[in-house]
């Protein structure tokens, strides 16, 4: 009796412990905000741990989890049942003797109360299986949240660099339009004096209109990772913030890769990180052994039953004096043969159990997937940081050297409008090679679980 006692004990202070966090994260839906005048990408992530509607949903889901366990828990406890009542004849009702008398039947009034509890002994381990399911569920479903916070700051930061790449092409596309603007008017100056022919003017308003035409696309598409972002911070997109680039370094040298390579470690480390690390495994391991605690439920069918009661009842009719009384009771119940019933549910739990180790063998696998290929568009990004401003260095010297030659007569104008060409290109290049880097690097992180 004293093991059973602090057995029940134990689990009152577990069920306490899971329902008093779920109070602490229950919240309201977030509304529609208004976004700040200015957001950095730190902001940004915080914001979305804030208002983003994939992690209130998420949050309900722990909720309901935590419900779970406390309905599990409550089998535990005794049931118990309360009753009281009166009763008052409306008509009155007689009942005639042999020796032709009407006598009463019952007296008019009558009062009666009870109370009754009745305890489970054993189910067949059906209770404490169910119990520590709805634990490993909840600490699922709490593992799920977690993840779940980790995907809206991914998705955040990926969202906000976009939409800064797009901002900074902008000021390429608009440095390019004034470029060839002025080169527009000292072309047309040139045709003047007769130092050249009508076609470079011809060439270089093609070019205008060329620049004029990026630079539009370029607009649109800033505003379109503008949305992207205010959606996933749950933000109104009519009032627009201005982005910062504030813990963020305009530039990455070779030192900086080597340092953040360093801190990353050897990719099979990595690998051993994530299938510690990663929370969505977790949860699926969580999972599965809550599919295997539904399978031992299952079986209880298979064992008896014992139970026991004790009540307690008083009745008073009219004039007569009341009665009261108690009693006891311990009951066993056994089922040797329910057609296959709880053969079906053992059958159902072990197909669940298994399409979680599944589920979670599938899982390993896409994550170790998933991490090897960004390793790879990580050593991508690399070389390209390396490539892209080579291609700078280079471009920008030759469309100077192509101005001068043209200058002097020693060139032609179909030069420059290439060198200028393959400036540009360099520099769109080097931003993005920039930006991809950034982003692999919070991918490489994020798919190992950190």
């Amino acid at each position: 009796m004293n093991h059973r006692l602090i057995t029940c004990f134990r689990f009152a202070l577990t069920a306490l412990a899971i329902v008093a966090p779920a109070s602490i994260l229950r919240a309201q839906v977030p509304g529609l905000g208004t976004a700040p005048a200015v957001l950095t990408i730190d902001d940004a992530v915080k914001l979305a741990l804030e208002r983003n509607l994939s992690i209130a949903l998420a949050q309900s889901q722990v909720e309901s989890s935590s419900a779970r366990v406390t309905g599990a828990f409550g089998t535990f406890l005794p049931q118990i049942n309360l009753s009281g009542g009166y009763n008052k004849r409306l008509s009155n009702s007689t009942t005639l003797t042999d020796q032709s008398q009407l006598v009463p039947n019952s007296p008019d009034n009558s009062l009666s109360a009870s109370a009754g509890a009745s305890l489970q002994l054993f189910d067949g381990f059906s209770r404490s299986s169910n119990f520590r399911g709805a634990q490993y569920s909840y600490d699922a479903s709490r593992q799920s949240l977690q993840r779940t916070k980790e995907d809206i700051i991914y998705q955040t930061r990926a969202a906000y660099l976009n939409a800064l790449r797009a901002e900074q092409i902008i000021d390429i596309r608009q440095s390019d339009l004034d470029f060839s603007r002025e080169r527009l008017a000292q072309n047309k100056e040139l045709v003047e004096v007769g130092t050249a022919q009508i076609g470079v003017v011809y060439s270089q308003e093609a070019e205008v209109a060329n620049a004029e035409l990026s630079l539009e696309q370029a607009r649109t598409d800033v505003v379109m990772a503008r949305n992207n972002l205010l959606a996933l911070l749950n933000l109104d997109p009519v009032n627009e913030p201005q982005l910062s680039s504030e813990g963020l370094a305009s530039s990455v040298d070779s030192a900086m890769v080597a340092d953040a390579r360093q801190q990353l470690g050897a990719s099979a480390v990595l690998f051993q990180r994530q299938g510690e690390q990663r929370l969505d495994i977790k949860a699926a391991k969580l999972r599965l052994e809550a599919a295997a605690m539904s399978v031992t439920a299952a079986k209880a069918g298979y064992y008896p039953s014992i139970s026991t009661t004790i009540g307690w009842n008083w009745q008073k009719y009219g004039d007569i004096p009341s009665s009261s009384g108690s009693q006891f009771g311990l009951n066993l119940q056994y089922t040797p043969f329910d057609g296959f019933r709880t053969k079906e549910q053992v059958e159902l739990a072990e197909a669940n159990r298994q399409s979680a180790e599944i589920d979670l063998r599938r899982l390993e696998i896409q994550a170790r997937s998933d991490l090897r290929q960004t390793l790879a568009r990580l050593d991508g990004a690399e070389r390209q940081l390396r490539a892209a401003d080579k291609a700078v260095a280079s471009a920008k010297q030759n469309r100077y050297a192509a101005n001068e030659r043209y200058r002097l007569g020693a060139g032609s104008f179909t030069d420059v409008l290439l060198a200028n060409s393959q400036f540009l290109t360099a520099q769109i290049n080097q931003v993005n090679a920039v930006f991809s880097y950034r982003l692999a690097l919070y991918e490489v992180r994020y798919q190992a679980g950190e």
